[in-house]
């Protein structure tokens, strides 16, 4: 229900956070890859865990607890595969845009 939201939001907050990494003269690759598995784990967990949410309400016959834990477990699996595919954009951003060799030329 919320996936195709996930992609511009990504856009949006990758680009507000590491896009703006290199003007403020940050080099390292620590940030780049923690602010991306960060977003990531936001982004695909908190998708995941509405879209389980959503599903799970018109489940009949479930408890409280089952809808819980299957909700809880939703929105632990999607920010761990949201923070190794984040990590993942961190490094190929990184590779991509080369924020060394561009504070050298700002510099």
């Amino acid at each position: 229900y919320f996936g195709y939201l996930t992609v511009p939001a990504a856009w949006l907050s990758l680009g507000v956070s590491i896009g703006r990494f290199p003007k403020r003269g940050i080099t390292r690759p620590a940030p780049y890859y923690r602010w991306g598995a960060i977003w990531g784990a936001l982004l695909v967990g908190a998708t995941t865990t509405i879209g389980v949410a959503v599903i799970s309400q018109s489940s009949f016959g479930m408890t409280s607890a089952e809808y819980a834990s299957g909700v809880l477990g939703a929105g632990m699996m999607g920010a761990l595969i949201g923070a190794l595919s984040g990590m993942l954009c961190g490094g190929i951003f990184r590779g991509i845009v080369r924020p060394t060799e561009q504070v050298r030329k700002i510099a």
